[in-house]
C-alpha cells in the first residue's frame, strides 16, 4: 500500500513544473514555513514557493490503513517532497512537510 502511494506520488509530481534546484532558496523557504503556515489558507501557496526552490511539493490523499505521513524522492532530476494530510491536523502537514524537507538536504542514503 505505501509503495503504491509513493508510486501515486510519483506520477503527481512528473507533471509538475518547477525551477532548478536551489538548496538555498529551499532553506530561505523552510525558515519561513512556520511563520508563514499561521493562517490555513497559507498552505495553498506552499506548492508555488517550492517549485521556486526547485521542489515538487505534491499531496496525495492518504489511503485507507495507510501509513505514511509524507516521503521524499528524487522525479525527473527534482526533489520532491510528498505529503499525505495523514491525521488531518496542519501542524502535523507542517511538520511532514519540515521533516522532508530535511531529507531533501540530506540527500540519499548511502
Amino acid at each position: 500500500m505505501q509503495e503504491a502511494w509513493a508510486a501515486c506520488v510519483r506520477a503527481t509530481a512528473s507533471a509538475l513544473d518547477a525551477t532548478p534546484y536551489s538548496r538555498e532558496t529551499l532553506k530561505d523557504l523552510a525558515r519561513t514555513l512556520p511563520s508563514r503556515a499561521r493562517a490555513p489558507q497559507a498552505f495553498a501557496e506552499f506548492q508555488s514557493l517550492s517549485a521556486k526552490a526547485g521542489v515538487k511539493l505534491v499531496y496525495v490523499k492518504a489511503f485507507k490503513g495507510g501509513k505514511l505521513d509524507g516521503c521524499a524522492m528524487m522525479v525527473d532530476g527534482h526533489p520532491v517532497i510528498g505529503i499525505s494530510g495523514r491525521g488531518k491536523r496542519l501542524d502535523k502537514v507542517l511538520f511532514t512537510i519540515l521533516h522532508e524537507v530535511a531529507h531533501v538536504f540530506i540527500g540519499p542514503p548511502g
